[in-house]
């Protein structure tokens, strides 16, 4: 089943952290700017605890909209699984942890509001 969470609002430079702990497989992410941003804005979204996992970094943005972020699939030796030797193979990022992210070089008005969908 999946379920969009709303991880927070974010006025101007600052650090949210989701109110609850999310576990499940990430299938999107939507970066939602109420105030339009400078071009400058980088929005990061990770977890929270040890060992921390980069979910998204969105860099040089001033639009809203959807993300898919995934991740590269290993085999047990840790190298990356492929297709034919050059095009990897992407999977859903697992999660169970509380999501944070970090809004840098915004505006001081600009409020940013992160929702993830998330597979549980």
């Amino acid at each position: 089943m999946i379920k969009q969470w709303t991880i927070g609002t974010a006025t101007g430079n600052s650090t949210v952290t989701s109110t609850r702990p999310l576990t499940g497989y990430i299938v999107a992410v939507y970066v939602d700017y109420a105030v339009t941003p400078n071009i400058a804005t980088d929005v990061t979204i990770q977890t929270t605890n040890a060992p921390l996992k980069t979910i998204l970094t969105v860099t040089d943005n001033a639009s809203s909209g959807w993300y898919y972020p995934r991740e590269v699939l290993n085999d047990t030796t840790g190298a990356d699984v492929t297709y034919d030797g050059t095009n990897e193979i992407y999977c859903k990022m697992p999660v169970s942890d509380y999501i944070s992210f970090t809004v840098a070089q915004g505006d001081s008005d600009q409020e940013t509001t992160v929702y993830a969908l998330v597979d549980c």
